[in-house]
């Protein structure tokens, strides 16, 4: 009864190999100590089976923390370190180490070290038919050696073998770990040292592998719950964004709508758009001329002129790809602009610009797309009424140059736009190429903007009638602006009466058709600018230059008109190049001999002062002049005369 008692009360070592020695010493005949050893033997049985009771009860209350534990953690990662830190510390073992398959199952991957020297296993991700995973995955079965790197029936990938030697491990035990009975990985303990493991050791280890299956299962699933929640929480906010943002998109069209149905037109846009998003904000239109802004910088550089940004220019950007919605550009000093399109039916009428820094957020775009959209509207309605003003103003003048008086109903409705026809007016023709004419006008506009009066299109001219105003102001004003260095302008005036602007509008006319038949495109001139071509604004004049062409040029005129020869040309190309022979044959397109020839028969024609008098030959160069002049003309006479002139 006393080795029960002892071995109940759990003595140690010690004690109980004392009580051994006691029992056989005292006993008294060989029988009595036979008995003394059998009993001692029994004990020594009990007493280990119960410490191996009491070692798995240990073990099992154990696993029953770690289990309780596991459940605790819901992130994957911190769960697989937990697991390898308990199994490392249930079996005693040097490293232990968790490797997972990844999703194609191609795979094996250390996710979880513990007890390790050096970085090498955490980089480890051999095939899963290698090592003691391979044996462990292809026979379901937990596996371990007691040497590593002497067990032929496991074949090592290279990676492995070096993060083996690497921590120096030999003894390995691998168990699997499943989930649904399907493998998702191997958990690993290893000894640096030679020992073996006891078949409670492997039994230990794969309940562990089991109940870390669960929790790994487990988080898995909170974790993709988790990630579903926060993907669902952030599609709320986005729908909750969007929400917001059409009902500002709805309210600032309502206010856009407001502003457009009073009196402030595209400015009030523009600035409600600003007066939003604090940024500054411009349109522009179709040639990148700044129509209106709002929190510009120094928007006067940009009055009137083309917007181009960075070098870029809205138009090229929108013209390039009609389906484009929107542009951005860098513009410098650290600022960014967004550009939306201004269109109708797929025409392009401008562009909206909002300027913001680069590092602020992108403004909503729908906001830019709404204001571009209102203003729209705005400048189709002003156009429509802007084409209705120009075809009442082009009417208006068209009548008034074709009756030989100015009646009542016209001078009511010239004063209904700001024109008094008894004031003193000056009178601007101007013609330009085709594709400036809109510039041309526009430029012009802005001049009688300024000084009032009005601008119309009359007889393929652009004319306008200018009130307050002498010639000279009107001119260095239409040559101020610089959209009408393109235009050829003539300018009368002030003039007073019906008679006196209808001759003024014939000689502004006149001017224009003097400069371009003098090759002086692309400037402005008064009458009296014209020097002795001026005699062409007169009856007497037009006679005094008639006489004149026929006193000096007369006999080569005639020549010409029955020979189809060039006489008045050679004449003219000669004097042109400062009576150089040379350079006047290669003028011409002749050669030298063929020059002196014609210079001959010119001399016989009108005597060779021409050539060798100064004082002749200013003249004959003024007489060819004035008859370039008047060949644009069909009220002055000419006689003798068929032949063109250079």
């Amino acid at each position: 009864m006393q080795w029960l008692r002892a071995i109940l009360d759990g003595v140690d070592d010690a004690t109980f190999n004392r009580m051994r020695s006691q029992a056989t010493l005292h006993a008294s005949d060989e029988e009595a100590r036979r008995v003394a050893e059998e009993e001692v033997g029994d004990a020594q049985r009990l007493r280990g089976l119960l410490t191996d009771l009491r070692r798995r009860s240990d073990e099992l209350g154990a696993l029953n923390d770690i289990a309780s534990r596991f459940v605790g953690l819901r992130e994957v990662d911190p769960l697989l370190q937990e697991i390898v830190d308990q199994a490392r510390q249930l079996l005693r073992v040097d490293v232990a180490y968790l490797s997972l398959l990844d999703d194609s199952r191609e795979t094996l991957s250390v996710r979880a070290v513990s007890g390790n020297l050096s970085s090498a296993l955490h980089t480890l991700q051999p095939p899963p038919d290698v090592g003691v995973a391979g044996v462990v995955l292809a026979t379901g079965n937990p596996y371990w050696t007691l040497d590593l790197l002497d067990d032929r029936r496991v074949k090592l990938h290279s990676d492995g073998l070096a993060a083996i030697e690497a921590e120096g491990i030999h003894t390995v035990l691998g168990v699997p770990v499943r989930a649904r009975r399907e493998p998702m990985g191997v958990l690993f303990a290893a000894h640096r040292r030679i020992r073996s493991f006891a078949d409670t050791d492997v039994l230990l280890l794969a309940s562990l592998g089991a109940h870390a299956a669960v929790a790994i299962e487990n988080a898995r699933l909170f974790e993709e719950r988790r990630i579903a929640i926060a993907h669902l929480d952030e599609t709320t906010a986005q729908l909750q964004d969007e929400r917001n943002k059409v009902r500002r998109g709805a309210l600032f069209l309502e206010e856009l709508t407001t502003a457009v149905t009073g009196e402030g037109g595209l400015s009030s846009v523009i600035e409600m758009l600003n007066a939003t998003g604090g940024h500054a904000v411009a349109a522009v239109d179709e040639n990148d001329v700044m129509l209106a802004q709002a929190g510009m910088e120094q928007p006067e550089l940009w009055r009137g002129r083309r917007w181009t940004p960075g070098g870029s220019r809205a138009s090229e950007l929108f013209h390039a790809d009609p389906s484009r919605v929107s542009a951005q550009l860098e513009l410098p000093g650290g600022k960014r602009a967004t550009l939306c399109p201004i269109r109708a039916r797929g025409q392009y009428l401008g562009s909206i610009v909002l300027v913001q820094p680069s590092d602020d957020p992108p403004t909503d775009i729908r906001l830019l797309q709404l204001t571009a959209l209102v203003s729209t509207v705005v400048l189709v309605t002003e156009r429509a009424v802007r084409e209705s003003q120009l075809r009442e103003r082009d009417g208006l003048l068209s009548e008034l140059f074709a009756l030989d008086r100015i009646t009542p109903t016209l001078s009511r409705r010239a004063q209904s736009i700001g024109l008094y026809l008894d004031s003193p007016l000056v009178v601007v023709a101007a013609s330009a190429p085709e594709q400036q004419r809109h510039p041309v006008r526009e430029a012009m506009s802005l001049v009688v903007d300024r000084f009032g009066g009005l601008v119309a299109e009359h007889a393929g001219m652009i004319v306008g009638l200018v009130s307050h105003g002498s010639s000279e102001e009107v001119r260095d004003a239409v040559l101020g602006q610089s959209a009408a260095r393109s235009g050829t302008f003539g300018i009368v005036g002030p003039v007073s009466g019906f008679a006196a602007l209808t001759q003024a509008h014939n000689d502004a006319r006149r001017c224009v058709r003097v400069l371009h038949a003098l090759g002086r495109d692309a400037t402005a001139v008064t009458p009296d600018q014209l020097g002795p071509l001026h005699l062409f604004f007169s009856a007497a004049g037009q006679n005094e230059a008639s006489q004149l062409i026929d006193r000096l040029l007369g006999p080569l005129l005639e020549y010409d008109t029955s020979r189809g020869a060039e006489m008045i040309r050679t004449c003219e190309i000669f004097l042109q190049t400062g009576r150089r022979p040379r350079d006047a044959s290669q003028q011409l397109h002749i050669h030298t001999n063929t020059l002196y020839q014609r210079l001959a028969r010119i001399d016989s024609l009108i005597g060779s002062e021409w050539r060798h008098d100064p004082e002749r030959a200013l003249e004959t160069q003024i007489a060819l002049q004035l008859l370039r002049v008047a060949r644009t003309m069909d009220d002055v006479p000419l006689r003798n005369d068929s032949a063109p002139i250079a």
